[in-house]
């Protein structure tokens, strides 16, 4: 099955992964989020159903807050033709997709979807709710995957060359990021760490003045060379808690290291002993000064994280996972 996901009227380029999965530094977007669900497959991103391949296929369906109608009519246009569709959202954090139903006509197109769909994927266990809520039938939890696979997206460096902390977040803007508590239990600490500042002047400030230990990077950054930034540090650090996909923990897995802290669904898959679920910063703090003076300590996290993450989030077990869910409609 070739999986094709469809982001209707998006600014992105059309993104063809017939030929396996994009090396690093080729052109286009790096196969995670979700267009990995495409690249595992071998499917397509696409902008506009013109662009589908002919019926039969297979489409996955992204659902945007406000836009639930237009999503309506698009679900339509394509069972018409001829595809089954499956739907999910293209923000899976818990309070974006809560911001998404204000009124009631949001929910009932919301619900009309859902129902007429072949079925879903929700990108975390906690959109589950809401999609049996709204009535529908078909569907399971299947994370994003990461190429943890493949060779060329091994950014990992000997633990001799690596130091210190990586800050996973990097805006003070998004509240559920938790960026400004990340970098106070650093600076209380007397932790230094390196933190991508993507808020100019304002956030290089503001990063100044809670600790002149932390090194600033000013990004945001390319994709590949923000890997490279990660993979030369021991450690990643973060107390997210926006439930989401859990983008920083599924990074971290490239560059073969530890991710602590941090409620997204990946922290929790393959990070469990060093995710934030159910802990406290003071917790998570003791974890990470552990995995900086101990090398034991940390290659054992790592190969556990490598374990988990090969059989629950690499390409080869959630393509698994979609063809049972979409064989099943």
């Amino acid at each position: 099955m070739k999986l094709h996901v469809l982001n209707h009227g998006a600014s992105e380029t059309n993104q063809w992964f017939h030929d396996g999965v994009p090396i690093p530094m080729q052109k286009g977007h790096p196969p995670i989020g979700s267009h990995a669900y495409a690249a595992c497959t071998n499917g397509a991103f696409l902008r506009d159903y013109s662009d589908l391949p002919p019926p039969p296929q297979t489409v996955l369906l992204l659902l945007k807050a406000k836009q639930f109608a237009k999503s309506l009519k698009m679900l339509n246009e394509l069972q018409g033709r001829g595809y089954r569709v499956f739907v999910a959202f293209y923000d899976v954090d818990a309070m974006q997709v809560s911001e998404a139903f204000t009124d009631w006509d949001r929910w009932g197109k919301f619900s009309e979807l859902v129902q007429k769909a072949d079925g879903f994927v929700a990108a975390t266990p906690a959109l589950l709710d809401t999609f049996h809520a709204a009535g529908a039938k078909n569907g399971t939890f299947i994370p994003a995957p990461y190429p943890i696979e493949f060779y060329e997206w091994d950014f990992s460096q000997p633990l001799t060359s690596r130091e210190g902390v990586f800050v996973g977040t990097n805006t003070f803007s998004v509240f559920p990021r938790r960026h400004l508590q990340t970098l106070t239990v650093l600076a209380r600490a007397g932790v230094p760490a390196t933190v991508v500042n993507t808020e100019g002047k304002r956030g290089e400030r503001l990063i100044s003045a809670i600790s002149k230990q932390f090194r600033i990077i000013e990004g945001p950054l390319p994709y590949v060379k923000y890997l490279r930034l990660m993979a030369s540090h021991r450690v990643v650090f973060q107390l997210d808690f926006s439930a989401g996909r859990g983008l920083v923990a599924g990074d971290a897995a490239l560059c073969r290291m530890p991710c602590v802290g941090g409620n997204g669904i990946i922290e929790q898959m393959i990070f469990p002993s060093l995710a934030g679920y159910g802990r406290s910063s003071n917790e998570l703090l003791e974890r990470l000064l552990s995995l900086l003076a101990d090398d034991e300590a940390w290659r054992a996290a790592t190969e556990e994280s490598q374990r988990l993450a090969l059989s629950k989030i690499g390409f080869k077990p959630v393509a698994q996972e979609l063809v049972r869910c979409m064989g099943a409609a």
